[in-house]
């Protein structure tokens, strides 16, 4: 099992203890969550946003849904979701449509839900479609 280097790199050098879980290929966060049998709240999922400043990554359970102008309000920037066509570059090292909810590895702005802060232990897809860490 092999998580994308940026993120091992990242989690390694934050000393951050994981634990990489296999599923079956699904096409989103809350399919993740029932293959991989942990709660939808547990699993954060990553929006990519962007506007002529940049990109910005929202995150939020895969439970939640991206609240229209939520993280203009938070920013003060006029954001519009990102393409898939325009992921990739941004995530090289992971699968077309995998989205790490982990801006700081890539070096990206980030805006947290609040109620990831509530779960004890929470689970991010990594870098497939098939592979998350715990």
């Amino acid at each position: 099992m092999t998580i994308a280097a940026t993120i091992k790199r990242y989690l390694d050098d934050q000393g951050v203890a994981y634990e990489v879980v296999t599923h079956s290929h699904t096409g989103s966060s809350m399919e993740t969550a029932a293959s991989a049998h942990v709660s939808g709240e547990a699993l954060a999922k990553a929006i990519v946003l962007k506007d002529d400043d940049g990109f910005v990554m929202a995150v939020m359970p895969s439970t939640h849904k991206l609240e229209p102008g939520m993280v203009p309000e938070l920013t003060d920037r006029r954001l519009e979701m990102v393409g898939e066509d325009e992921l990739g570059p941004l995530f090289e090292d992971c699968e077309l449509g995998a989205v790490p909810p982990l801006a700081a590895a890539y070096g990206l702005e980030a805006v947290w839900d609040e109620a990831l802060a509530q779960v004890t232990r929470s689970s991010s897809k990594a870098e497939t479609t098939r592979n998350w860490c715990a």
